[in-house]
């Protein structure tokens, strides 16, 4: 090894000692207690709604979970950092939920991973739905984040999703389209009736899946996955292709183009699997 790299090295492992070394005598001095009193800054804001036939929330940098609640009231949670803009009104029973996020840079710091174990709550939005209840119209656009819909009932659904994944469980939708950039969809126990569903880059995934009238999904680049409840299986006609992958359609299911239900897949790069 060269003189010159061997000092390079040495130097360069010395400075590192140095930075250890001001970071423990930071840390020991105070530096904890003013870092983890950043995340008083977060300010938590709970409301509480009667009445409530539709929802329309339009946030910028946020997870976003709708789910049940546990008494017979609309809760909305969510945390606000100073400087933020999050807004909240209600006009004709719709709640109305917006974020307006500034374009900054931001740099990483220490607070950031201190408060790492707090990020996913702070950085959630949380509506609660009384049980049994039936939404006229779910509206969601959301640029950076997760969407979580467990437990719904709504005649009418549009998700514009750019950057996050997106969940729903046991949730009866319909009417609507559900748009994702790049993320995974992932559907379980649900019922979707005259949906489309078209994603660019991710995975989707539907378990025990019941279609009502026509659901169409388009997948540009990811694998789909579909396996449909005991009630669907038989009542739905199955079609799918895919441009580069393979298109596979279980043998007891019925396929065509035309029928009173209808499941239709089409891929462009990814395998397609329906049973």
């Amino acid at each position: 090894m060269r003189k010159s790299l061997k000092i390079t090295l040495r130097i360069g492992l010395i400075l590192s000692c140095f930075g250890l070394i001001f970071i423990g005598f930071g840390l020991v001095s105070g530096g904890i207690d003013k870092l983890q009193n950043k995340e008083d800054h977060f300010l938590k804001k709970e409301v509480k709604f009667d009445n409530i036939r539709s929802l329309d929330l339009a946030l910028s940098i946020r997870n976003i979970k709708i789910e049940t609640s546990s008494d017979q009231h609309f809760r909305l949670t969510y945390y606000k950092k100073s400087g933020e803009k999050i807004s909240y009104n209600v006009q004709h029973q719709e709640l109305v939920l917006k974020q307006k996020e500034k374009f900054k840079i931001h740099f990483v710091m220490l607070s950031d991973f201190l408060n790492w174990s707090h990020q996913d709550e702070a950085s959630t939005v949380t509506l609660a739905v009384p049980k049994n209840a039936q939404l006229k119209n779910i509206s969601i656009d959301n640029n950076v984040g997760n969407v979580t819909i467990k437990n719904q009932h709504a005649n009418k659904i549009t998700v514009q999703q750019d950057t996050g994944n997106l969940t729903i469980y046991n949730s009866q939708l319909a009417n609507g389209k559900i748009t994702s950039n790049i993320g995974n969809i992932d559907i379980q126990n649900s019922s979707l009736s005259d949906i489309n569903i078209d994603a660019d880059t991710g995975n989707i995934s539907a378990k025990n899946l019941t279609v009502l009238n026509l659901l169409r999904i388009d997948n540009n680049t990811g694998n789909t996955n579909v396996s449909l409840s005991a009630q669907s299986a038989p009542k739905t006609i199955v079609s799918a292709k895919t441009d580069v992958g393979n298109a596979d359609i279980s043998h007891q299911l019925l396929q065509g183009y035309s029928g009173k239900n209808r499941l239709s897949i089409n891929g462009g790069t990814g395998n397609v699997h329906i049973k």
